[in-house]
This record gives C-alpha cells, structure tokens and sequence, in this order.
C-alpha cells in the first residue's frame, strides 16, 4: 500500500485508503453475491 501510495503522489497510505477502499468493498459485496448464485450439480 505505500508504494503505490507513493506513485500517486499521496502523502501516506492512509489518504489511498480513504479513496480506494470503497471500491474494493464495493467489489467484494458483487463477488459475494455471484458465490451465492453458484448451484453445485448433483451426480
């Protein structure tokens, strides 16, 4: 994180956070959901 914290010009990781993370839940709430859809098939 603090590279790329780095890359971006920010100050510390702390400011890439604040911007990021929101997205990345975001992400992980819509993979959640496509897990659930999952049906296993039965021999």
């Amino acid at each position: 994180m603090d590279t790329i914290s780095r890359r971006l010009g920010h100050a510390d990781s702390k400011i890439t956070k604040e911007i990021y993370l929101h997205i990345t839940k975001k992400k992980q709430e819509q993979e959640n959901s496509k897990i659930k859809e999952i049906q296993l098939l039965a021999k």
